[in-house]
């Protein structure tokens, strides 16, 4: 059973347990109100950076606030709802994208993976469906493109292959205006995840945090360490996120 909290303008999912938000997704996908929809269902996994880009651009406040289902994945998301009285624990991405592949395994759900190298990508849907006995997999293609006009006709072929489960990784906002501008193209029985880094860690090209780091919520540590090009990046947004956070609540 899952509840809605609101952070600023944004509506944020809340669930005891991450197999929560899978249970919801897939009832959703398969429901009638679905069947009956014209929109594809789109996953966010909502992070301080991701907040702050909104505010700069209008269409992703939108695609936000309109996403199906949105997961408090960055920890200053956990922070900020904890400190206006919701509890609530983090929610990683890549942990319910992990619980909706075996499920999809499991149910013969149709999936697509877009993002990555094309190397990654690969290497990527080589040891997911090793992971993941049964795991149908049925278009895979790299996050580069050489133009619009690929870029479109990638989106094509994906759609018509007509997967249940589309991953896309391209980071943000790359990602979200991919899903943004090509979910027309798909049938509304689709579900659309936006995974970020994903694609490198299941792949084994990028190491994930230590357990202990991530139960502590610090895995934004472990990865500011490990690759330190995002404190330039990510500093200034999640500043301005803490900033926010504290002039509201005061």
């Amino acid at each position: 059973m899952l509840a809605r909290s609101r952070l600023f303008d944004f509506q944020v999912d809340i669930a005891d347990r991450l197999s929560d938000y899978v249970q919801a997704l897939l009832e959703r996908l398969t429901s009638d109100a679905q069947k009956a929809s014209k929109h594809p269902l789109t996953v966010v996994t909502i992070n301080p950076e991701m907040i702050m880009a909104a505010e700069r651009q209008p269409w992703l406040k939108t695609f936000l606030c309109e996403a199906s289902l949105v997961l408090p994945d960055g920890a200053g998301v956990v922070w900020a709802l904890r400190r206006a009285g919701v509890w609530v624990n983090r929610m990683p991405g890549i942990e319910f994208s992990a619980l909706l592949l075996a499920e999809a395994a499991r149910q013969q759900l149709s999936v697509a993976l877009i993002g990555a190298s094309a190397e990654v990508n690969q290497k990527a849907v080589q040891a997911l469906t090793a992971r993941y006995s049964g795991l149908r997999v049925v278009y895979a293609h790299s996050g580069f493109f050489t133009d619009a006009t690929d870029e479109e006709a990638v989106a094509n072929a994906c759609a018509n292959h007509h997967p249940q489960l589309v991953f896309v990784a391209l980071g943000v906002p790359r990602q979200e205006a991919w899903m943004h501008r090509y979910a027309r193209l798909f049938n509304p029985q689709t579900a659309f995840i936006g995974v970020g880094g994903s694609f490198d860690v299941w792949a084994g090209v990028v190491r994930r945090a230590p357990q202990l780091m991530c139960a502590l919520n610090l895995e934004w540590l472990w990865r500011l360490l490990s690759q330190p090009f995002r404190i330039r990046r990510a500093g200034p947004p999640l500043a301005a996120f803490v900033w926010r956070v504290l002039t509201k609540s005061s």
